[in-house]
C-alpha cells in the first residue's frame, strides 16, 4: 500500500521535496534549515500553495543532488536554470 504521506504523482518541486523528506525520515524543520527557509515556507511548497523563487530553486537542487531523477525532472520542467 502506498505511503499516504507521499504525493500520488510527483509533478512539482514541492512534491519532490516531500518525497525526499519523508523517505529519508526528515522533518520539515530539518529540511528548511538546510535550505535556509522557514518550516512554514517549506510546508507551503510541499502543499503546492506556493512556488520557491529562483534563489531557493538553486538551494533545493543542491539539497536534492543525491536524487538525480528529481533534479533531472526539475531541469526538464524548466524550473532550474544553471548559470
Amino acid at each position: 500500500m502506498p505511503d499516504p504521506r507521499l504525493p500520488a504523482t510527483i509533478r512539482t518541486v514541492g512534491d519532490h521535496l516531500r518525497k525526499y523528506r519523508v523517505e529519508n525520515g526528515l522533518t520539515q524543520a530539518e529540511v528548511a534549515e538546510d535550505i535556509g527557509v522557514t518550516a512554514t515556507a517549506l510546508g507551503q511548497w510541499e502543499a503546492n500553495k506556493r512556488t520557491p523563487s529562483e534563489r531557493f530553486l538553486t538551494r533545493i537542487t543542491s539539497f536534492l543532488s543525491s536524487e538525480p531523477l528529481a533534479v533531472a525532472h526539475l531541469e526538464a520542467a524548466g524550473e532550474v536554470h544553471h548559470c
